[in-house]
């Protein structure tokens, strides 16, 4: 279960400061703004869970998956109860509520704008019906809101507080908006502005509006200067915190360099921000040095309120939510949890827990011993690990054994030992005494390598840790204990190199048992004891673990590597030698050399475990599968000791990742079925063939992919998982039409719609097929079905990206702050895609350019690229000039192309499709484009009996385009090979692979003239080399053995061709020379060809 929270991290827009006013009106007839504010966040994007009035706080907070508003009196320090309601965009006014409350879950109630009366009932009262909101302001006797319009895009309201003369006062894209001294101020595509708003008109003063540097929505204004934050998009424009004068007008102040502020607000004296570490940063209003004032973790909100600063925070504990309300002073002096409240202990255990850091930090030499036991009752398998470690700080070594005991349901024990020693270059390993083999450390993950000699790294004095534990003591222990998520010290756990093992089961759990036993005199750890139990639905323990780490100090002798272990890795040295023998007769086919050359490895080092790998693949390519699988499993057997089930899905994945998909499929098979218990075996069987299939999706053998989803649609028709796998495979091989067909044939069945995978793919399909407003029809339909399979984020995504290439960047936005943080990943994909959209023209253009040129250290490029990159109002023809002017001058295939407003008739098929006869079959291709290659290959996969047919494919006049496409179509034509490589303009080459699958023909005849070129060029030469039954028919083609990248515009205006790299076949490029074919033909009608073509096969 994720928590559901509104933030106030929220949309972003491009603007500039310029000096200049103007004034655009539109009619209305509601008045501006006067009077008193409710007491509230006055941040733009107020989606706030925090007011105030008269000494007490307001907070609206969930305890137990359950919310509640809470006042809470700053004197006394009472916290009452006012209602069980998630309410949010708090405003109160003497004593009066107002705020939005969503029933969504409720069909009892309506979602909408409430006003709750603290002086009678503190029943909440409905007002106005609506769905979400993004801002609320309450002035005097008028509630000010924005939500949603017809179109999905936002629109401008009031209503009374009421609840009457509900009315939209404008539809202008407006993305936040506060008020200020009776007047509105608002963020929208037009930049800073202040809404006047009168009897008969809205009137627009611009504060700024030229495009400068990218805005976050969230702004606040006091003492006459807007506060805003600015993201820069480039070196030209600073990213930080800016104050603007509401008096001087345009100039912005930068107040704070920082591109890490997620949350801010103003006081008198200070900004204070929340940085992307839950750090809560102070900066002086004059923009002096900044300070860190607290540690927080899992922060909802941060409002500065009566002069302190208030956090709202949450833990999750067991599925639990629970909410915190932090009260911290200005100078970070003094934190106090006012909601819940803290224990009694809190400050004396934060004292304790800073001492402890401290000469935990300071440690030089210590012994640790660790033991674990992890009894998974409901598997009867009992895991039981020993572990002792040696620690030397000084001289950076640390050594550590482990013994690990394991008893199986079927009662056959096991033991391993394991021996590691570190020092600060490499890590040494042995595995069951084995020969030893290393490890560098720049193999390390980057987190774990930075905490590699700092174990004691999950222990610190933070508020999250120093609130969560209790404090005993006896006359020589401080014992420190808690039950919680403890997710910081989690996390560092999961970071630790000598820790981290056994955390990787647990990955879903959020609640441990923490226990610290600290030395009262010498604030040493003595010991840590980590526990946690799992149930059953019948409260039955079905899993027990627990963690104890006891230290032993006064340690003075001094750590030594062993000699032993250097003599073993000279003998892992000359092992990987004969490795490298072995690899390099693989590479000239001598298997048998190479299955020698692997044994004599093993023989030095039984470490050497690649040897294995190099075995099954030299015995694979010799036909013999079962001696392939063998070796396989010896390597596995190495590291794992898992069921036969287990193994094969092991090896499958590892073919897999060798790209060798029959051999996967092999291992599939191989999965022994009758273990399986009886009254799953259906599910189970479908399930593995589901697995099997994700193993393959995403991979150049999809059809490998599909054949297991069919497989499992035959056990079970209407198996939904299986039917979105099929549609997963069908995107992944751009086969967009038939995806878009399949989906709709779906959604005849009147008992699938309402499957959101459904609407997802068809949204996905129309929006690869530039079927736009189609696309966003299919989304929103999928918004609306239950969240199964699709979850919300990946829907929030794909509509965020669609508003993104529509140009409505604000709703873009919306979208991505809906994503929820464990797809963290897609919203800042999301939100770079949205940042490029709005650059300007002249930046977008001129970063494609230092990206993609090849010639950029040929000419005088980047100079002029940065000084187009400053006009922020290039047209096309100011583009036009600019390539023109960096071209180099031997340069004839990079160039801009404007696309007339005025052009009519449709553009021709890029490829088309027809047979000639029953043993020949056709395929033009006019140009190589996105979707140029999954046609072509769809053209041929459809062709029966290809072996007995010849293929004649039509590349005259066919100028080029993506070389990716070319490349794709030669996969589905040639064998195991790389047929070409690219050369990009730093020399670094890059191999083009096709893989083992192909669609075999009888001959292939390709057609060409002068004008074929490029990626034409590519694709005939590449058959011609690779294949001995092709023969090139026409006149010498043009000559062009550089690729491009294409620029296209998004509102279609313009396309722009980049040369960027070179490409080579078996060391032949034909730049400037052209291909010359087999057979000359003069003529230019296809008969004239087919008339060569038949005399020949005669």
């Amino acid at each position: 279960m994720k928590k559901k929270v509104c933030t106030s991290i929220v949309t972003s827009i491009l603007l500039i400061f310029l000096l200049g006013f103007s004034i655009n009106a539109e009619e209305n007839t509601t008045v501006s703004p006067v009077g008193r504010l409710g007491n509230t966040s006055m941040n733009a994007i107020n989606y706030s869970r925090l007011a105030y009035e008269n000494g007490a706080i307001y907070t609206c907070v969930e305890r137990d998956n359950n919310y509640a508003l809470y006042k809470y009196t700053l004197d006394s320090g009472v916290t009452k109860k006012i209602t069980d309601n998630n309410i949010y965009g708090l405003n109160i006014l003497d004593g009066v509520i107002y705020g939005y409350i969503n029933y969504a879950d409720d069909e009892e109630n309506k979602s909408g704008i409430y006003k709750i009366d603290t002086n009678n009932d503190n029943k909440p009262t409905l007002l106005y019906e609506t769905e979400d909101i993004y801002n609320l302001l309450v002035v005097e006797d008028i509630i000010y809101f924005l939500k949603d319009n017809e179109y999905n895009d936002t629109s401008f309201w009031s209503v009374k507080v009421d609840g009457s003369d509900a009315r939209s006062i404008t539809d202008k894209q407006i993305i936040s908006f506060t008020v200020y001294k009776d007047e509105v101020y608002i963020l929208s595509n037009d930049g800073l502005q202040k809404m006047i708003i009168t009897e008969d008109k809205i009137a627009y003063t611009d504060i700024s509006k030229k495009l400068d540097t990218k805005y976050n929505s969230k702004f606040t204004i006091m003492d006459d200067y807007i506060y805003i934050m600015a993201n820069g998009y480039n070196d030209n424009k600073q990213a930080g915190i800016y104050k603007i004068s509401l008096d001087k007008g345009n100039k912005a102040e930068l107040i704070q360099d920082t591109v890490e502020a997620y949350e801010f607000d103003v006081t008198k004296d200070y900004i204070i921000y929340l940085n992307s570490y839950d750090e809560v940063v102070r900066v002086p209003l004059n923009g002096e040095e900044k300070e860190k004032i607290f540690q927080a973790y899992e922060v909802i909100q941060l409002s500065c309120l009566e002069d302190s600063i208030y956090l709202l925070t949450y833990e999750n504990i067991d599925d639990t939510f629970n909410d915190q309300l932090w009260k911290i002073d200005l100078d970070g002096s003094n934190e106090n949890m006012i909601y819940p409240g803290f224990d009694k202990d809190y400050n004396k255990i934060k004292d304790i827990l800073t001492k402890t850091t401290k000469v935990m930090n300071n440690l030089k030499r210590y012994d640790m011993k660790v033991s674990i036991v992890d009894d998974r009752k409901d598997e009867e398998v009992v895991n039981t690990y020993n572990l002792d470690y040696s620690i030397d700080l000084v001289n950076k070594i640390i050594s550590e054994k482990y013994n690990l005991k394991s008893k199986s349901e079927d009662n056959k024990p096991t033991n391993h030992y394991y021996s590691e020693w570190a020092d600060d270059k490499l890590i040494y390993i042995s595995e069951d005494n084995s020969p030893w083999r290393f490890v560098q450390h720049d193999e390390l993950e980057e987190a774990t390598e930075k905490d590699l000699f700092d174990i004691y790294n999950f222990i610190d004095n933070g508020c999250d840790l120093s609130s969560k534990l209790k404090l005993t003591e006896d006359s020589k222990q401080y014992i420190l204990q808690g039950k919680s998520s403890f997710s910081r010290q989690f996390d560092k756990f999961e970071d630790n190199y000598w820790l981290h093992f056994w955390t990787s089961d647990f990955y879903d759990l959020d609640t441990f048992d923490y226990s610290i036993y600290i030395n009262k005199s010498n604030y040493k750890i003595e010991k840590v004891v980590i526990e946690h139990k799992e149930y059953d639905v019948d409260n039955e323990i079905t899993r027990e673990f627990k963690l104890e780490m006891v230290n032993k100090f006064n340690l003075t002798n001094k750590l030594v590597i062993p000699n032993s272990i250097f003599e073993s890795l000279k003998k892992l040295q000359q092992a990987t030698t004969y490795l490298e023998k072995a690899k390099k007769a693989m590479e000239e086919e001598k298997y048998e050399q190479a299955i020698k050359y692997s044994d004599i490895a093993l023989k030095l080092h039984s470490k050497a475990i690649y040897a294995y790998g190099q075995k099954a693949y030299a015995y694979y390519m010799q036909g013999k599968q079962e001696e392939a699988l063998e070796q396989l499993e010896m390597f596995l057997e190495q590291r794992l000791n898992e069921d036969s089930n287990g193994v094969y899905f092991l090896l499958a994945e590892i073919y897999n990742e060798q790209a060798d998909y029959e051999s996967a499929s092999k291992c599939i098979y191989r999965i022994d079925w009758s273990t399986l218990d009886s009254e799953e075996d259906l599910d189970r069987y479908i399930n593995y063939l589901l697995i099997a299939s994700k193993t393959f999706i995403g991979s150049k053998d999809n059809e490998e992919a599909l054949s297991y989803v069919n497989e499992a649609l035959l056990l079970d028709e209407n198996n939904n998982l299986a039917k979105s796998h099929k549609m997963a495979i069908l995107l992944n091989e751009t086969k967009y039409d038939e995806l878009l067909e399949y989906t709709n044939e779906q959604l005849e069945n009147e008992d699938l719609q309402d499957q959101r995978y459904i609407y997802y793919y068809k949204g996905k399909s129309n929006l690869m097929l530039d079927n736009r407003d189609e696309a966003i029809k299919a989304y929103k339909k999928a918004l609306r079905c239950k969240e199964e399979i699709i979850a919300d984020s990946a829907l929030y995504f794909d509509m965020g990206l669609y508003y993104t290439l529509v140009g409505k960047y604000n709703v873009a936005r919306i979208y991505s702050n809906k994503i929820d943080k464990e797809y963290n990943i897609y919203k800042l994909i999301l939100d770079m895609a949205i940042e490029e959209s709005e650059k300007p023209i002249s930046v977008k253009v001129g970063e494609f350019v230092l990206d993609n040129y090849l010639y950029l250290n040929n000419t005088d490029v980047t100079s002029l690229t940065k000084e187009f990159m400053k006009n922020d109002n290039a047209t096309l023809d100011d583009i036009n000039d600019y390539i023109e002017s960096i071209k180099q001058d031997d340069d004839k295939f990079t160039f801009f192309y404007k696309v007339e407003k005025n052009e009519e008739g449709e553009s021709e098929e890029e490829v088309t499709y027809k047979q000639i006869d029953d043993s020949t079959e056709y395929i033009k291709v006019s140009s190589f484009l996105n979707q140029t290659s999954s046609k072509f290959i769809n053209y041929i996969e459809g062709i029966e009996k290809p072996y007995k047919k010849t293929l004649i494919i039509d590349l005259r006049g066919n100028g080029g385009g993506l070389i990716s496409a070319a490349t794709e179509m030669l996969d589905v034509l040639l064998p195991d090979c790389s047929p070409c490589y690219l050369v990009d303009r730093d020399g670094k080459t890059s191999n083009i692979e096709s893989d083992y699958y192909r669609v075999p023909f009888k001959s292939i005849k390709i057609l060409v003239d002068n004008d074929s070129a490029s990626a034409s060029e590519l694709l005939a030469l590449g058959l011609k080399k690779f294949l001995g039954n092709v023969q090139i028919l026409g006149k010498t083609t043009y000559g062009k053995g550089v690729g491009q990248q294409i620029y296209v515009d998004n509102n279609g205006e313009f396309v722009l061709y980049l040369v960027s790299f070179y490409w080579n076949i078996l060391e032949e490029n034909i730049n400037d020379v052209g291909i010359t074919p087999d057979i000359i033909v003069e003529g230019t009608e296809l008969e004239d060809f087919l008339k060569v073509i038949k005399a020949e096969q005669n």
